[in-house]
């Protein structure tokens, strides 16, 4: 019965929950789930290059203006036209 599928309890949490603190093991699986070329790392890699490479640089970005804003617009719609 697919329908009835019982998981092993209790079901085990990342060691970057757990309590007490373990942070070998912590490490360990954060180097595992992050390194692996998984789509999380493709994202988190793509948000990166997006943020390093079209993001207006601070020092225009404290004062508000129109041009910031636009420029942060027209990046976000040029982001979300190939959806």
């Amino acid at each position: 019965m697919d329908w009835a599928w019982d998981p092993a309890m209790p079901i085990p949490v990342s060691p970057v929950f757990a309590w007490p603190p373990r942070p070998a093991q912590a490490a360990k699986w954060l180097a595992s789930y992050c390194l692996a070329l998984s789509s999380t790392v493709i994202e988190l890699a793509l948000a990166i290059s997006i943020w390093w490479l079209f993001q207006p640089p601070l020092e225009v970005m404290q004062t508000l203006d129109l041009r910031s804003i636009n420029t942060i617009w027209a990046r976000n719609m040029a982001l979300l036209a190939p959806t």
